[in-house]
């Protein structure tokens, strides 16, 4: 798996770029930005895949609230990964 986290960078919304870029380096694959997943558990997170253009997936399972994430503007917003079927069917849609 590749991702970006923040410690990668202290600025969210350079977190997509850095995770691109890292997929580039490991198996030389170009992806547009509006092909990527953004997954996270904060209103940070999912601003960040908006400038971008990316699908946000918002899980309630931190600090803020399903409602919270949703009002960030979330794509799509779980309360937690344990229904693994339902998460990979969210994704295989986008």
């Amino acid at each position: 798996n590749i991702g970006a986290f923040g410690n990668d960078d202290e600025d969210r919304d350079r977190l997509l770029p850095v995770a691109v870029d890292k997929l580039f380096k490991r198996d030389s694959l170009h992806v547009s930005y509006r092909n990527c997943v953004v997954i996270g558990d904060t209103p940070r997170d999912i601003s960040c895949s908006k400038p971008h253009g990316a699908f946000s997936i918002a899980v309630a399972t931190g600090p803020y609230s399903a409602t919270t994430l949703s009002e960030a503007g979330a794509d799509v917003v779980l309360n937690d990964l344990s229904d693994t079927e339902a998460f990979m069917s969210i994704l295989n849609a986008v």
